[in-house]
């Protein structure tokens, strides 16, 4: 430890001596330096003194030389400028005094042209006054220069009082020819008023002559409506003229009056003529309106509409069959239904032309806005077709409902059986809907669309149905037995259902074709505008749709009826015939008991002549659509039980060349009777065939169905269905 010390103690000392001799030999270096500046300055200074002296009194000798040239310099810009503004107010006075002498001949000239009515001169000095500035014409040099003996006012009194007095004359004179029918001297008077910036003033003349035309035809209404005609379209056909003659001025007279007076930074036609045209207009309209309502009695209308009851409807629906008797209530009321149907028609009219002209107003780019838009007439309008055409078309609908019910008279002397119910029923039907559409009112078809369709299938459908079902529970054919009366019970049953089914499926066609008709875009489009998804066209297009309901409640309803017909008169007698055609089927066949079968008992031979009994007549009297559908029902009767028990029996190899041939015979026996094919009903036991006659070399009972795979057969039996009939051939 001790000499560790020492020799930490020996570094600490040479540490020491070494920082010592750095020291020093820093403190000789920046000696060196400081002596090195200080003879630097002294040599900077004897080289450079000298000549900064010299160049500063060089300066100071040209700045003494300069100043007097800077002074004169100085008074120069000094007086130039002062020069410059004289001249500037020279010009100026210049100016002004040739502005004054201009406004005062102006003026003059304008004042001696007016008393000689010359219109053009009045117009030029008119244009030539108006164009002195507003600070020239309101300045006291000009008050002080213009005036003259003749004319002492000052000069802005005096222009307005000519220009006044010029618009009054032109405005007269537009007026005088405007009447006259003179179009070019009335386009003339009115191209100056744009002369000479008097654009309202022009725009009010022209209004008071455009609404003094409305004003002559109104009085030509009130002499009409004083004396109405028992047209029953009178009010609908002056309603039409009312709104013809409007379109037809604005169309001639918009493009001329917004070409001279439509400026940029006025108004033009829309802004200051249509706004008083459409004050008159409006209460023109308003005046057929309230005339028509008092002459129609509308509201009395409307109140017996709401208060009747159908009780013909209420009757058939109560007692919807009775065996022998015909409907012939007499439906009162008639001339009434005829005066609704009247009124319909006028507010058609009402309706339909006043969507027409508000899609040439928005054509026009006149406003339909409140601003400028009287909007109590638009809603006038509105509220008559939504409470007094709704009602009374809805009336009259249900009016023509039950007289279609109370007329209908089955027509079983056609083939098929027909009735007047879905002709007279989608005719009434078509001509509401299109009614309703030809109103170019969206609510209005919304609300008729979705009230008809409602009372169709409430009154016509529901009540079509209700007299089948009136008919199988009068009769009540199962509790009868066998004899004339059944026969002439089931008979009856037969004849109504038949009729009523094809009401049915008539009805379903019709309202198919309804909706195909109204769904057109090229009907739709003569009524609403179009243009986006949310325009009228595009909403209307979805109320139509709504009748897309109509025709599957009808089948639904067709469908479970056929359904009935089937369980009532033709399933009893196709149970009793197939129980006694499969009772004696035998397929374990040798060759002497195939050779000894007969060809005329054959399975097909003894179905087509029970087919035929059972089936007899249904074709004729039924549509064909019916006819298909309670055949199809047949044939799956058939084909049902036929596949149950071909799994209950054996065959052997002629069985199964037998079950072959009567599978075919069968189909080909049933085609001959169907139009239409039903060939998927059979594949099962065509199927079933199949595997029945393979070779017993051919293929094992496990490989038969890949067998039929590989051969392209698309099985409707199962693998273990396909092992089932292989277990059903037996040797002889």
């Amino acid at each position: 430890m001790a000499r560790v010390a020492d020799q930490v103690q020996l570094a600490l000392r040479r540490i020491e001596q070494d920082e010592r001799t750095q020291k020093h030999r820093m403190d000789a270096l920046v000696k060196e330096a400081t002596q090195a500046l200080q003879h630097s300055d002294m040599v900077v200074h004897e080289h450079t003194a000298l000549p900064l002296y010299r160049a500063q009194r060089h300066a100071h000798a040209i700045e003494s030389r300069f100043q007097s040239t800077t002074h004169t310099a100085q008074q120069l810009y000094h007086d130039l400028n002062v020069l410059y503004e004289e001249g500037n107010r020279i010009q100026h006075s210049l100016q002004w005094c040739t502005e004054a002498i201009r406004l005062r001949t102006s003026l003059g000239a304008l004042a001696e042209a007016l008393e000689r009515l010359d219109w053009d001169a009045c117009v030029r000095h008119c244009q030539q006054a108006s164009s002195v500035p507003e600070d020239v014409l309101h300045s006291d040099f000009v008050r002080m220069v213009v005036p003259t003996a003749m004319h002492p006012d000052a000069p802005p009194q005096l222009l307005a009082h000519l220009r006044t007095s010029l618009v009054d004359k032109m405005t007269q004179q537009f007026a005088h020819y405007a009447n006259a029918r003179d179009e070019a001297q009335a386009t003339r008077f009115l191209a100056y008023f744009a002369a000479i910036h008097a654009h309202e003033q022009g725009l009010a003349a022209y209004s008071d002559f455009a609404c003094s035309l409305l004003d002559a035809y109104g009085k030509e209404l009130e002499e009409r409506l004083r004396s109405p005609s028992s047209n029953p379209l009178f009010f609908g056909m002056l309603w039409t003229a009312l709104h013809e003659y409007l379109a037809i001025f604005i169309s001639k007279h918009q493009p001329v009056v917004d070409q001279l007076l439509g400026q940029p930074g006025h108004c033009d036609f829309m802004q200051g003529v249509w706004p008083a045209l459409e004050r008159v207009w409006s209460s023109l309209a308003w005046r057929i309106l309230e005339a028509w309502r008092a002459e129609r009695n509308v509201d009395q209308l409307v109140r017996d509409a709401q208060d009747e009851r159908f009780t013909a409807l209420e009757t058939i629906r109560a007692s919807p069959y009775t065996p022998g008797r015909i409907y012939e209530h007499h439906r009162g009321g008639g001339s009434e239904y005829l005066a609704v149907d009247a009124l319909l028609n006028e507010m058609v009219s009402f309706s339909a032309q006043w969507s027409l002209f508000m899609q040439f107003l928005r054509r026009s780019t006149l406003p339909t806005d409140a601003a400028v838009f009287d909007g109590r007439l638009a809603r006038a309008i509105q509220d008559t077709m939504l409470h007094v055409f709704v009602p009374l078309q809805m009336y009259a609908l249900q009016a023509n409902v039950q007289q279609v019910h109370m007329l209908d008279t089955p027509d079983v002397q056609s083939l098929p059986y027909a009735s007047s119910l879905p002709d007279d029923m989608f005719f009434a039907l078509r001509t509401v809907l299109s009614r309703s559409l030809s109103t170019s009112s969206v609510d209005v078809a919304g609300r008729i669309v979705s009230q008809a369709v409602a009372m169709v299938e409430t009154y016509f459908v529901e009540m079509v149905v209700l007299r089948m079902d009136g008919c199988r529970r009068a009769l009540n054919i199962s509790r009868l037995v066998d004899g004339p009366r059944r026969a002439a019970a089931a008979r009856e049953v037969r004849t109504t259902l038949c009729v009523y089914l094809n009401v049915l499926d008539i009805s379903a066609s019709y309202s198919d074709r309804i909706l195909a008709l109204l769904s057109q875009p090229s009907f739709l489009e003569s009524y609403f505008a179009g243009g986006d998804a949310n325009s009228p066209l595009a909403t209307v297009q979805g109320i139509v749709s709504r009748l897309g309901s109509l025709s599957p409640k009808i089948r639904t309803a067709l469908q479970f009826e056929i359904d009935e017909l089937y369980r009532a008169l033709v399933e009893p007698r196709l149970q009793a015939m197939l129980s006694e055609i499969f009772r004696d089927l035998n397929y374990k066949l040798n060759e002497t008991s195939y050779g000894q079968l007969p060809e005329a008992d054959t399975m097909t031979v003894r179905l087509r002549t029970g087919w035929d009994a059972l089936m007899a007549g249904y074709r004729d009297q039924l549509t064909e659509s019916n006819y298909a559908s309670l055949f199809s029902m047949a044939v799956d009767a058939l084909v049902r039980p036929w596949e149950q028990l071909v799994f209950q029996l054996t065959f052997t190899e002629l069985g199964a060349l037998r079950f072959d041939k009567d599978v075919r015979g069968v189909l080909t026996m049933l085609s001959e009777r169907a139009p239409w094919g039903f060939r998927d009903k059979f594949l099962r036991l065509q199927q079933v065939s199949y595997v029945l006659n393979m070779d017993e070399e051919e293929t094992d009972t496990s490989d038969a169905y890949e067998a039929g795979v590989s051969s392209g057969i698309s099985w409707q039996l199962t693998p273990a269905e396909v092992q089932n009939v292989r277990t059903l051939r037996v040797t002889s």
